[in-house]
């Protein structure tokens, strides 16, 4: 039998990192000197964007933004990249 599985793949901390995570106003991300950044957006957990940083914004691949702003709760990072879209959960505390 064969079986078609759907899911998420986990990237590591070498691929894509959020730091701190739990994060209270100040965050990085970081990624590795051979992803070509397009887009960076911080999405609720209902799909609508929050937050987000031009490509042009990553300085060797590293971009920090200001959740400050942003409620207490769950959200996800959504970085497109030349070679795909990579996401990471980001929790944020008040």
């Amino acid at each position: 039998m064969d079986k078609n599985w759907v899911g998420v793949n986990e990237q590591t901390e070498s691929e894509l990192q959020i730091t701190p995570n739990p994060v209270h106003d100040i965050f990085a991300v970081s990624l590795p000197e051979s992803e070509q950044v397009l887009k960076v957006e911080i999405l609720d957990m209902l799909g609508n964007s929050v937050l987000q940083q031009p490509s042009s914004s990553f300085a060797s691949n590293k971009a920090y933004f200001n959740a400050a702003g942003l409620a207490g709760g769950v959200y996800i990072c959504r970085i497109v990249c030349e070679n795909g879209t990579k996401t990471v959960k980001l929790i944020v505390t008040k």
